[in-house]
């Protein structure tokens, strides 16, 4: 049977803030739905969008299924081919913010 202090160090070497799952692939994943949604609201195929941006079928499946990290070059050009701004891509993933004045 462990000591009660092993067992506190192993309990003081978690770190209580650590996030479960890495932000950056939340942020992936809500990119990839935000994609989806706006190709699909506009009624265009993956092939459609694939076409109008350059990408491969496969990359861009892979991008909305928050696989891979589109480059910010990708993400210009898919806004462009969807036609809105850059900044609504990111829309999906809403980081809250506390504010305090001092």
């Amino acid at each position: 049977m462990p000591s009660k202090s092993a067992a506190a160090k192993a309990k003081l070497s978690q770190n209580p803030h650590a996030v479960k799952e890495p932000r950056e692939k939340n942020l992936e994943v809500a990119i990839g739905r935000q994609v989806r949604e706006l190709r699909k609201r506009q009624r265009m195929t993956g092939s459609d969008l694939a076409a109008q941006t350059g990408l491969s079928v496969g990359m861009l499946s892979k991008i909305e299924n928050g696989v891979i990290s589109p480059s910010l070059n990708t993400l210009q050009m898919l806004a462009d081919a969807l036609r809105v701004p850059l900044i609504q891509l990111f829309s999906g993933f809403e980081e809250p913010r506390g504010a305090m004045h001092v």
